[in-house]
């Protein structure tokens, strides 16, 4: 008996090894799913986004400008690649001061803004260090057509990002009332006009403006004039609203598959999956498919057999070499 089991084993053991061989050779169509990255950009900090959201500053200069505040103070901590540049490189140790966060601020926020003076105002409410004032009163700009798509209210894009984003509230609590159409109308409107944030030394800041302001933060340009290249620009790669956008993009524009293979989008990586015309295969239905369906033929002593009977793959060629 225990022969037997042993030979039954062997057996078993032939038929999955070719089972697997033969799903990973002809059977090309589809990716495979993959899951998605994990955000890993640290939380907020509770103390910090509570106080900026409710600067009377601040609020007096969104109203008729966005409708969350928080929202935008939160992406602005959590999210954005200046927060985590200027904290890490510029305004660091000794540095760390109103002073320091103030001049960064050209590359946060354009300066024509009434969020630029409200902002700095509300760093040295929070610093306790410098001068205070009343803001000017808010001018309500309207939500840029940038040629890749509005993004107004009735965009699929801000409910999009809201949606996605709530996978992540357990890892990131601030997201539990987070308004994507605020966030956008933010980096469209208000965002900076400089092309990135140089490491550029604040003991030097007098010298930036005088040498390199006009030539990093022109007002012209065409770098803003794509909302995903100023998404991407001012986003950290690592933070849950990247890891929402990127759901939210729609893969299947321009259509990714050749041959007229049909796009779909998928919540696995990369994002859509191909569903090829029959005579294609591949990702990207960039294959012909095969045209004997028989998956293998065997090279043995004693002649052609299918190898779905029983031999081993090694001794076994494909009939379809295009797979």
């Amino acid at each position: 008996m225990g022969v037997m089991r042993g030979k039954y084993s062997f057996v078993l053991g032939l038929l999955l090894l070719i089972a697997l061989d033969i799903s990973d050779g002809c059977s090309p169509h589809g990716a495979r799913r993959r899951k998605r990255s994990t955000p890993t950009a640290p939380e907020v900090a509770s103390k910090l986004s509570e106080f900026f959201g409710s600067c009377s500053n601040l609020i007096r200069s969104s109203r008729g400008a966005f409708d969350s505040l928080q929202s935008v103070v939160d992406y602005v901590i959590r999210d954005s690649n200046w927060y985590n540049n200027i904290k890490s490189t510029v305004c660091t140790d000794s540095r760390d001061n109103p002073s320091c966060w103030i001049y960064a601020l050209n590359f946060l926020i354009d300066d024509e803004s009434d969020l630029y003076k409200a902002t700095a105002q509300c760093i040295c409410k929070w610093s306790g260090d410098c001068f205070d004032g009343s803001s000017s009163n808010p001018v309500k700009r309207e939500v840029r057509n940038d040629g890749y798509g509005s993004y107004g209210s009735k965009s699929r894009l801000p409910r999009c990002i809201e949606t996605k984003s709530r996978k992540y509230v357990s890892q990131y609590p601030s997201l539990r009332k987070v308004d994507g159409q605020s966030i956008i109308t933010f980096l469209e409107d208000h965002y900076t006009f400089c092309r990135y944030t140089p490491e550029f030394p604040y003991e030097q800041r007098n010298l930036f403006q005088l040498l390199y302001s006009e030539r990093l933060c022109p007002r012209s340009g065409s770098w803003r004039d794509s909302f995903p290249d100023l998404f991407t620009k001012a986003t950290r790669q690592d933070g849950p609203i990247w890891a929402a956008y990127q759901q939210c993009l729609d893969k299947c524009t321009p259509n990714p598959c050749q041959n007229g293979g049909k796009c779909k989008t998928t919540d696995a990586d990369p994002g859509y999956k191909c569903f090829c015309r029959n005579g294609y295969g591949g990702k990207l239905c960039e294959k012909r498919d095969c045209v004997d369906k028989s998956p293998y033929m065997c090279q043995n002593l004693y002649g052609p057999q299918d190898c779905r009977y029983g031999f081993v793959s090694l001794y076994c060629k494909r009939t379809c070499r295009t797979c």
